[in-house]
């Protein structure tokens, strides 16, 4: 406490000029140092102070003020003598009182010129404070939520916005700190009143946003949440879902930085495509709740309802997701029990979807109008009615005499093969042609995607020979072909398909070999890769073989010579049938090659080192008739003068479809249980039945494990737009995915009415 004193003074000292008087009118002289000694001991104002000395009073004659007292602030008085009266306590150059209060209690009193005139100091007194001197209006270092008004601005510390709310926690410095009792002490300390205190404020630093906006003000996906209700802004139903990512990402996290202090208290999961209650109804008229529709509604997606429950984006008229809808057109019709309609549904939903309706069953994936029917499972795949059955394809080309074809597939299209004496291209007819048309992987539905590829003849008037071959090879494939050039030299031809990735399409190298001599026609062609991957050819005629190399380095062959002196063949053996037994080695430069006549087969030795040809030690032909034959895979299949076919390979001699006289052969393996090994056999054939039926040749497929009795199926080989056309050889080809069948066909009653035709079955799962 300070001590104020007051003393009333009765009588004071007289002047010093007058007892100097009185002494020298006689009265007792009084030395200097005496008369020193005497001044500092008086004390006028009896306040402890003498009037001089080295503890002085600054006014001997006021008791208020002493050297030994505490200054008194705002009192007026230089209480302890130093400076004047203090109006700043805590030295920050504003005063605890105002000059009119101060004034108004001291009239005499002076204000000081070092202490500013205003405004008032809210925290003068470092007693009270003892960061007083940090305390000041106009301090523009005044921090939020410390619990100290440093700006003597009077607002609270806690609101910062100043929208009357206030958050309910705030981290300061690292500290996590509980507002309402911090603004309790707050307002202890501050004597302020702001009314009842409001909590929840989840943006202190913007006005707008505070627990007492309305819930219409809070708008969905502006990333603000402006009513403090701590939802979601991007989950407006609630469901836990948030719609496309790519739209909001960027702003759920700045959300989730502003709201959330960077840690989502929620999964963030994405995708939700109906995320609010809206318009869309069921098929009842009701009101979907974006709360029922979300990623992952398993449970909750009703097919044919209208409603993309489970946000799959998928048809919600297409249960088993082939396209084909089970409609026979948008508006709901087909499906007693739907009244939602798919034209609808789009309408909402937008799926992109390009309608197809009448499947026939839309709890299968491999049924619908136009699917792939599945080999020999009895149904009815295709929905067209005919259960297992499916109808032979037919190019718009018209063939004159085609060759039996052959078939195949590369990394990116199945393969057919066949040549022809003419074709009819609707503005042109091209002499002698060789062709090649390609399929995508998955024709066998009804829009298939088909491209010709010429590459023999193109109108010149060169006879061809009665065979083509193909072999496929991982991007490429070879086509080959023999026909007679001029009147002395005899040609095969042969010609490469590389793919290119750029065009999607094939780009054609053409290898070309010729022998000078006789003209010869030639009845039969085999191709086979060697282990090199280079293509060997061998064609003969009634009296003439060549068996050349084309190297796929150069458009030339290896081998161009005659197998012997002259074109003609070993005496004693004239031809017609040629395969290979073995393609040459490339290691020893030998191959077999096997020549026929009607009454016997003789194997050689082909040594491509010097283009030889002599007869083999082992004869594993000797004695056999063939009419037909062709090599695939190790595997040779062969007509002979019996009825039905041998298969001979590998395995054990099979002896297929033998009720019938046949004209065409052709088989192919399929490994059923990725085993590595094969062990089901698919033979195709053309022919008659032994006992004439008088329904002409037809198209035979004889399948199963070989080891047994295999099943025998007539495939239907008809074109409605020519209604006489007999098939006259077949080729077949199985992989994993497809079993693919290539008929060639005439028509003797009409010209331009030949054709070829083909058919892809799938497997059974």
């Amino acid at each position: 406490m300070h001590l104020r004193r007051k003393v009333s003074v009765v009588a004071k000292l007289m002047p010093v000029g007058i007892a100097v008087a009185l002494a020298l009118t006689g009265c007792s002289y009084i030395g200097q140092d005496a008369f020193e000694q005497k001044r500092s001991s008086l004390d006028h104002d009896n306040d402890g102070a003498p009037y001089d000395g080295p503890n002085k009073d600054c006014d001997d004659f006021d008791p208020n003020v002493s050297p030994n007292f505490e200054e008194i602030p705002y009192d007026g008085y230089d209480n302890d003598c130093d400076k004047g009266d203090l109006l700043d306590a805590d030295g920050d150059g504003f005063p605890g009182i105002t000059q009119e209060a101060y004034q108004a209690n001291n009239p005499d009193a002076t204000w000081p010129a070092s202490v500013a005139t205003g405004p008032l100091d809210c925290a003068d007194d470092p007693a009270v404070f003892t960061n007083a001197r940090d305390i000041f209006p106009s301090n523009s270092n005044d921090v939020p939520y410390d619990g100290i008004d440093s700006d003597c601005g009077g607002e609270n510390d806690f609101d910062e916005d100043g929208d009357g709310y206030m958050p309910d926690t705030v981290i300061v410095n690292g500290v996590t700190i509980a507002v309402p009792a911090a603004y309790d002490a707050y307002i202890a300390v501050w004597g302020y009143d702001y009314g009842a205190p409001e909590y929840g404020d989840c943006m202190d630093l913007d006005d707008s946003i505070h627990p007492g906006r309305a819930l219409s003000d809070d708008v969905a996906y502006d990333g603000e949440d402006t009513n403090c209700d701590g939802l979601n802004d991007f989950d407006q139903d609630g469901d836990g879902f948030m719609p496309e990512q790519t739209s909001y990402e960027n702003m759920f996290d700045n959300f989730i930085g502003a709201f959330h202090n960077g840690t989502s208290p929620w999964p963030i999961l994405w995708g939700d495509c109906l995320d609010n209650d809206t318009t869309v109804t069921d098929q009842t008229g009701a009101p979907v709740l974006g709360a029922d529709v979300y990623p992952e509604n398993i449970t909750g997606e009703v097919w044919y309802d209208g409603i993309d429950s489970d946000c799959a984006g998928d048809n919600d008229f297409d249960q088993d997701g082939d396209g084909v809808m089970f409609l026979t057109d948008g508006t709901g019709n087909g499906d007693p029990d739907q009244s939602a309609t798919w034209d609808a549904y789009e309408a909402i939903w937008s799926t992109g979807t390009i309608p197809a309706y009448n499947d026939c069953d839309d709890g299968d994936s491999t049924t619908f109008p136009g699917a792939l029917e599945l080999f020999d499972d009895g149904a009815d795949s295709d929905c067209d009615g005919d259960g297992d059955a499916t109808p032979f394809g037919f190019d718009d080309l018209v063939w004159v005499n085609p060759r039996p074809p052959r078939v195949d597939v590369t990394n990116y299209n199945y393969v057919l093969v066949t040549s022809a004496d003419q074709v009819d291209l609707g503005v042109t007819q091209p002499d002698h042609v060789a062709a090649a048309l390609t399929f995508d992987l998955t024709a066998g539905y009804d829009a298939q995607t088909i491209d010709s590829i010429m590459w023999l003849g193109l109108s010149n008037a060169l006879p061809l020979g009665n065979a083509v071959d193909l072999t496929a090879d991982g991007e490429s494939f070879w086509g080959s072909a023999s026909y007679v050039f001029d009147g002395a030299n005899g040609y095969i031809s042969s010609k490469r398909m590389m793919y290119n990735n750029i065009l999607q399409g094939y780009i054609q190298d053409v290898f070309q070999w010729s022998i000078v001599g006789t003209a010869y026609t030639g009845l039969a062609v085999d191709l086979v890769l060697d282990d090199d991957g280079g293509p060997w050819n061998v064609s003969c005629g009634l009296d003439t073989v060549q068996a050349l190399y084309g190297s796929a380095a150069a458009p030339t062959s290896t081998h161009d010579a005659s197998l012997s002196p002259t074109p003609a063949l070993p005496e004693g053996v004239p031809g017609g049938m040629c395969f290979w037994d073995s393609v040459p080695n490339t290691n020893t430069g030998i191959g077999q090659l096997v020549l026929c006549d009607v009454a016997d087969c003789v194997m050689y030795d082909f040594n491509v080192n010097v283009d030889t040809l002599t007869m083999s030690a082992t004869q594993n032909w000797s004695g056999t008739q063939l009419t037909y034959a062709t090599h695939r895979e190790g595997y040779h299949h062969v007509l002979d003068a019996a009825p039905g076919a041998t298969i001979m390979g590998p395995m054990p001699t099979i002896n297929v479809l033998t009720d019938y006289r046949l004209d065409s052969i052709d088989a192919d393996w399929r490994d059923t249980n990725a085993d590595g090994s094969d062990d089901l056999i698919y033979v195709i054939g053309v022919g008659e039945p032994l006992i004439d039926d008088g329904l002409g040749p037809r198209v035979i497929l004889a399948y199963g494990d070989p080891s047994g009795a295999l099943t025998e199926k007539v495939i239907s080989y008809e074109d409605p737009l020519r209604p006489n056309l007999v098939p006259t050889a077949a080729s077949i080809h199985t992989d994993e995915s497809r079993l693919f069948i290539g008929v060639s066909g005439t028509d003797a009653s009409a010209a331009f009415q030949d054709s070829v035709g083909w058919v892809f079955f799938g497997w059974s799962p």
